[in-house]
């Protein structure tokens, strides 16, 4: 990712953070909203539903993870602000457009998922 300039500087890494996180978020309104509209049974879509915000928040764990050398933790303290950062406004911005239609559930998954991420680290750290 370096080498196509997506980590040049703060900006371009907020905005394919960004990116990337909208779209799973847009996808999780996508299936809410089949998931209203039909008859079906719920759980095959929310587990698609799922699917989708558990490989992001793996993405972005790993992401903090590799993105210096193991003694910089200045470098991924910043990129896990910029993270919960871009959540929060995103869920601001989401929930004033949506007023009632807003559904916190990709945002309440996304959060539960790095906090999970991250302890599962820690405590795996702890263990060996």
């Amino acid at each position: 990712m370096t080498l196509q300039g997506i980590f040049r500087s703060d900006d371009t890494i907020a905005k394919f953070l960004r990116t990337t996180i909208q779209l799973c978020i847009n996808n999780v309104y996508d299936v809410v909203q089949q998931n209203s509209s039909s008859t079906q049974q719920q759980h095959p879509q929310y587990v698609l539903c799922h699917q989708g915000i558990d490989s992001l928040c793996r993405f972005l764990y790993l992401l903090t993870v590799h993105t210096s050398d193991n003694n910089n933790y200045g470098a991924r303290i910043h990129l896990i602000n910029c993270i919960l950062g871009l959540l929060a406004t995103l869920c601001f911005l989401d929930h004033e457009e949506r007023g009632d239609q807003f559904h916190p559930l990709a945002y309440q998954r996304i959060i539960l998922n790095l906090f999970q991420e991250s302890t599962n680290a820690v405590t795996l750290n702890v263990t060996k």
